[in-house]
């Protein structure tokens, strides 16, 4: 990101305003390119697709599973520590 904004604007991704940093970020978030979109982000855009790949996917892959569990009613997701009062108290949604 900081590399993307020295290069587009001269300065580090913190010291941009926010509409300069929706600027910068847009093309990382357009996640329904088609073959030849792709192809072209591929080729000029890798930072973005790798950014997208390493960063953005599993930060929403990593929410979207931990609100499921919680959607679905669980108190809290699997491998959360729950601290040992947690066994003491009934459910919640008892």
């Amino acid at each position: 990101m900081n590399r993307g904004a020295q290069q587009a604007l001269g300065q580090p991704f913190v010291a941009c305003s926010r509409a300069q940093r929706i600027v910068l970020v847009r093309p990382v978030l357009e996640a329904d390119l088609d073959d030849w979109d792709r192809a072209i982000a591929l080729v000029l855009h890798r930072d973005w697709l790798r950014f997208n790949r390493h960063i953005v996917e599993p930060l929403f892959t990593l929410f979207a599973y931990h609100d499921a569990w919680l959607r679905l009613g669980y108190e809290h997701p699997p491998g959360l520590p729950r601290g040992l009062e947690a066994y003491q108290q009934p459910p919640a949604n008892a």
